[in-house]
């Protein structure tokens, strides 16, 4: 799930952390290769029976000392992984999203109707509030959803009963959510833990002040304050900004924060995530058990469940895996513009990558003749989607190919290509190609089955269209500019797959770029080599689907205003 616009106005005052000498430029060394075990969170299932209605929404322990320690995280439908965290006092289960940057809970003074079945939540006696509104908005055009509250802080740890060494978080800056209509509440969890870059993240403090307007191009001044002039004020700057108000995640991993705990555990600026599916197994007893503890991890009886902080998985080395560099976004994208002495600086914004190509079952899919071909063809890595969402016109083509085919191979009533239904009987395997490899997904987890039809046993595709990439006028994103993704991969892809996200160096990316790496898990699973197929035309439907005319050819909503540093405090 992507956090398509977060308009959060906060100015706090604050003590600032001092930067650790991990994120000095001068002696930081970030490369991955380096030996740290990292912590191991399994993933336990929690059998439920899938609703159609649920899965179409927008939004959906303990360890040795060699591997770290791990605590239990929940799966819930296939659609949702969360874990556990305290806040105040509080336990609470949060679901972990790979495409947003925020943490937000319930409080509860929540009046929306969703939040009665909301236990427990944020108790608004020991919440140190701001004051300040927090208005989050998540999904794309066709699925967009809201969280409405207040911004304030509170210690925070994640998984609170492990043997982990995991700080405590003293404050952590989150949003205590009063009105919401997203679906987490459905899938028993009180709120969302974003996993994104700092960037990303709409919460600021006054102390480094962050510019909204769009039309300066330079960090905004008054009579108090100055803007930077030595190289060596950037990295403090940026990094002081984000020590407090940064994702909770990204804290930890990046040694932001003050550990008291005697206890110091080496962490690299990652984490990575193994999502179990409930489609290849009928085994209980293994959803219950979740990850074997400091046990090797054989992939090929399908993906355990686990989400390591600051790692890899144990058994799996870092050539295991197929990296690629995260897209960065310039300013005329709307990304962070450098400061000095990183004037040629480009950042990150979210975990989107370079897809190559992508194929279904062997055949090589022709490109979307909506999108700009100079903006790219790029995928979100989005743990808080439960589809695979696309560009409208490929959709609609990869649809109508295997209705085509069900009718074809099955004899079932050819469907419309706008349709999600598909046979049970026949499986398909869509791949997509990432540095020069292929990662297809387990045909299991490309369809769902709703077994509670009236008709009887229906199954519906795991795909859906989503709003193209459109650049500001003019190829300038104008200061707000979007997010220029074209796909979105979220769980089924992700559940194919063991993904180690890497957020390289804060303040100078071009020195250790950020990267995700990934290793295929799917296992007996023929696939074609790749081909394009002589039936299949060069463009899907060329022309019509270019002028908007199917439905769903939509845009996304825009990026939040770029952010610029200024030295000091400032009026908003």
């Amino acid at each position: 799930m992507c956090a398509g616009s977060l308009l959060i106005l906060v100015a706090f005052n604050f003590v600032t952390i001092s930067a650790r000498a991990s994120n000095d430029p001068g002696s930081v060394s970030l490369a991955i290769d380096e030996l740290s075990p990292g912590i191991h969170i399994p993933i336990y299932h929690a059998h439920s029976r899938r609703s159609r209605s649920r899965q179409t929404r927008g939004l959906h322990g303990e360890g040795d000392d060699t591997h770290g320690e791990q605590v239990g995280l929940s799966d819930f439908m296939d659609a949702t992984y969360s874990v556990m965290i305290n806040i105040g006092g509080t336990e609470l289960s949060v679901d972990i999203d790979t495409g947003s940057s925020d943490l937000w809970v319930i409080s509860d003074i929540c009046a929306s109707p969703d939040c009665t079945r909301s236990n427990p939540s944020v108790p608004s006696s020991g919440f140190h509030s701001s004051s300040y509104p927090a208005s989050l908005f998540y999904g794309d055009s066709l699925t967009g959803t809201h969280a409405f509250g207040v911004i304030g802080t509170d210690t925070m740890e994640i998984s609170p009963r492990g043997r982990h060494g995991l700080p405590i978080l003293k404050p952590q800056y989150f949003a205590a959510i009063y009105d919401t209509n997203t679906s987490v509440l459905e899938t028993g969890c009180v709120g969302l833990l974003g996993l994104g870059f700092p960037i990303n993240r709409r919460i600021h403090d006054e102390d480094h002040h962050f510019s909204l307007h769009s039309s300066s191009s330079q960090p905004m001044t008054n009579d108090t304050t100055s803007t930077p002039s030595s190289p060596s004020l950037w990295t403090p700057l940026l990094l002081s900004a984000f020590n407090i108000s940064g994702p909770p995640i990204w804290r930890i991993v990046t040694n932001a924060i003050s550990n008291e705990s005697s206890e110091q555990t080496t962490l690299k600026p990652m984490f990575s995530v193994s999502l179990q599916r409930d489609t290849n197994t009928r085994n209980d007893d293994d959803f219950t058990r979740g990850y074997d503890y400091g046990a090797h991890i054989d992939y090929d009886k399908g993906n355990p469940g686990i989400l390591t902080i600051g790692g890899l998985p144990t058994g799996v080395s870092e050539d295991d895996l197929t990296w690629a560099e995260v897209r960065r976004y310039g300013v005329e994208d709307g990304g962070l513009r450098g400061g000095p002495g990183a004037e040629d600086e480009i950042y990150p914004i979210t975990w989107e990558i370079t897809i190559d190509d992508v194929y279904l079952d062997g055949r090589k899919l022709p490109r979307s003749t909506l999108v700009d071909p100079t903006i790219g063809v790029t995928g979100l890595i989005d743990t808080g989607n439960s589809l695979i969402r696309g560009p409208p016109d490929v959709i609609r083509y990869m649809k109508n190919l295997i209705h085509q085919e069900d009718f074809e191979l099955d004899g079932e009533q050819e469907t419309e290509g706008n349709s999600t239904s598909t046979s049970c009987s026949i499986s398909h395997t869509l791949a997509f190609k990432i540095g020069g490899n292929l990662f297809p997904i387990d045909p299991k987890d490309l369809v769902w089955i709703d077994e509670d039809s009236e008709a009887g046993q229906h199954c519906y595709l795991n795909i859906a269209p989503t709003d193209i990439p459109v650049r500001g006028e003019n190829g300038k994103g104008g200061g707000g500019g979007e997010y220029l993704y074209s796909w979105s991969l979220g769980d089924p892809f992700l559940k194919s797959v063991l993904a180690s996200f890497y957020y390289g160096h804060t303040t100078h990316p071009s020195w250790d770029p950020p990267r995700i790496g990934l290793m295929s898990t799917v296992s007996q699973v023929a696939i074609e080599s790749p081909k394009p197929h002589p039936d299949s035309p060069t463009t899907p439907d060329r022309g019509r689907e270019r002028e908007g005319a199917i439905p769903g050819v939509i845009h996304r909503p825009k990026l939040p205003l770029p952010a610029m540093l200024n030295a000091g405090p400032g009026n908003w």
